[in-house]
This record gives structure tokens, C-alpha cells and sequence, in this order.
């Protein structure tokens, strides 16, 4: 055998072991933030790796994106985020065209047949639906100035654009070279019969709940308040990068004193110890509720632990 001979035959071997260990190596997923790392698993499998870009114990609204996660962000095959009305750290960097022709913009599926539903969330068929238009707080602003296009952007807390988000990200992910569309297809109408399961004994669990006037720092729990009838009373602000005034404070503790049966729900990555100056000597329930999920794994399953750790937050927060 010639050394030609060898170079070649060497050369075509190693040919052949390359898509074999591209194949091997797992595609990669990044999501902006943990819930949307959670929606995702629940179609993904174990055959694709995602992560998400802002720590999960980390808020969209503080963050500020390194170097170093620039570059990761760099080496994701896909990336997958709300839209520059929720990540407006992103805002920018996402017009680059080497990001934008990988990346998938969930706040999208509104602009579809699910934008009638952005309108109303709830359930048509529960007593009391009225009372969400009595008594918003008046330290209440308007969406506008946070999603910039009039939209709530915490969409993964409404259950029903969960849906449709997921239904998205399974359509993105079977562009991905080497992944199983057939399994991506097969664990999307699994997670569309669990979620829907879920969702019914969460409308029943949290019946003894709608007669609370629920209070949050900020305006994030609507979607899911909205979704199961719950009566959000009243927030501080919109923007949670900015401390609230004393007269926000001041109205808020106002709205307290006249509820029968008032909730406070705090939230781990915002101080907790705004309400302390405005309950004092108020019959108040308290709780502590997570909108980033972050304590849950990336796994199957994961979404549907991440809704039913909210209805447990809700009920905790009965008056004392």
C-alpha cells in the first residue's frame, strides 16, 4: 500500500466517525429564563440538553447579561425567550442576525388565535368572576409601560399560553438536526393530556381560595390569577427594579384595611420585607410565591410541579 493509499483510507475513516459523534453529542437548548427551561423539558426529552441563560433564582428584570453568557448563548443551536417586553436585557443583543436566525420569540403566539385569549384568561363558569373588576388597587399602573406593547409578558403563568407556547417550542425543536420528531410530537400530546388533567384538579383545589383579595409586590401574578378566578386586589408596582413610594404604600395599606380577607404574597428575588411597614396590626394571611420556579429540576414534569407549587402558595396565604 502506497502512503497515498493510507493518507486516503485514513482520511475517509475519520470521515465517517465525524457525523457519528456529532450525533452522539446531545443538541443544544438555551431558554432565557427557568419556567421557559421547564416548559421545554416537558417536550424535549433526554435527548436534548437546556439550560437557561438567567440563573434560576435570578429575575429577567435585573439582569444583566456577561461575557461569558454571551458566548454560551453564542454556542446554543436553539435559544427560546419571551420577547423584549419581559427579557429587556435582551432587547438589543437579540437584533444581531447570528442570534436572531436561532432564536424563537414566545410572545409570538399572541399574535395568533391565542391574542383573543390575552384578553380574558379566566373561566367563564365560576361564581364571582365580576369581582376582578371591582377594586384593582389604585397604586395599580397601566401594562403598557413594562411590556411595551400593552401585554403582560409573564405568559408562562397562564396555563393556556403555556400551551401554545409549548406547542411552538416542539415545532422549533424538530428543526434541530438529529432529533426525533416523531418522539418530540409523541411528548407534546402527552404533555397536552397531562396539563389539561392538571389543570382540572388545580380549578377544584382552588376553590377555597377565590374569596381572598390577593396583594403582590408586582404585577406578575395576574395571568394565573385571571386563569383560576382569583381576585388580585392590588399591587405596588409594575417595575420592580424601582422602590415603591409612600404613597403607594400608603393607598395599598388603605386597600388592606378595607378587604375581609386579605393575602399577601411576597416573592424570593424582590425584598420581603415591604409589607411589614403597611400590615402592622392588620389580620393578614402571608405567603411566599415563586414565578421563576426556581427550586424545581429542568425535567419532565417540571411545569406542571411548577403550577401546582403555585396553588399551594395560594392556599398557605390564608387571613390569620
Amino acid at each position: 500500500m502506497t502512503r497515498h493509499h493510507a493518507v486516503l483510507i485514513l482520511s475517509l475513516c475519520l470521515g465517517a466517525l465525524l457525523p457519528l459523534n456529532a450525533q452522539a453529542q446531545s443538541p443544544s437548548v438555551m431558554t432565557s429564563l427557568h419556567p421557559i427551561a421547564l416548559l421545554t423539558a416537558e417536550i424535549a426529552g433526554d435527548d436534548i440538553a437546556v439550560e437557561s441563560l438567567v440563573p434560576p433564582s435570578g429575575s429577567p428584570h435585573t439582569y444583566s447579561l456577561r461575557p461569558s453568557k454571551r458566548r454560551k448563548l453564542q454556542q446554543a443551536e436553539l435559544f427560546i425567550w419571551v420577547g423584549p417586553g419581559m427579557e429587556v436585557f435582551l432587547a438589543r443583543v437579540m437584533r444581531q442576525p447570528d442570534l436572531a436566525e436561532k432564536s424563537v420569540e414566545l410572545s409570538r403566539v399572541l399574535e395568533g388565535p391565542m391574542a383573543a385569549h390575552d384578553d380574558h384568561h379566566g373561566h367563564d363558569g365560576h361564581d364571582g368572576h365580576d369581582d376582578h373588576d371591582r377594586g384593582h388597587s389604585s397604586v395599580e399602573q397601566s401594562h403598557s409601560t413594562h411590556a411595551g406593547a400593552g401585554t403582560d409578558p409573564h405568559m408562562w403563568l397562564d396555563p393556556a399560553l403555556a400551551l401554545a407556547m409549548a406547542q411552538r417550542i416542539a415545532e422549533a425543536l424538530k428543526t434541530l438536526e438529529g432529533v426525533d420528531k416523531t418522539g418530540v410530537d409523541a411528548r407534546l400530546a402527552d404533555f397536552e393530556q397531562r396539563l389539561e388533567r392538571h389543570l382540572q384538579q388545580l380549578d377544584k383545589q382552588l376553590e377555597p381560595a377565590r374569596d381572598m383579595a390577593i396583594f403582590t409586590y408586582h404585577d406578575a401574578f395576574r395571568r394565573f390569577a385571571e386563569h383560576f378566578d382569583l381576585r388580585l386586589a392590588g399591587y405596588l408596582t409594575i417595575t420592580p427594579d424601582q422602590n415603591p413610594g409612600a404613597r403607594a404604600l400608603s393607598q395599598l395599606r388603605q386597600r388592606l384595611q378595607q378587604e375581609e380577607s386579605p393575602c399577601v404574597m411576597t416573592e424570593p428575588q424582590f425584598s420581603r420585607d415591604w409589607w411589614q411597614g403597611i400590615s402592622n396590626g392588620l389580620p393578614l394571611g402571608l405567603s411566599v410565591w415563586d414565578p421563576m420556579g426556581s427550586d424545581i429540576p429542568v425535567a419532565h414534569g417540571g411545569y406542571l410541579a411548577f403550577l401546582q407549587q403555585l396553588a399551594e402558595r395560594v392556599l398557605e396565604c390564608r387571613s390569620v
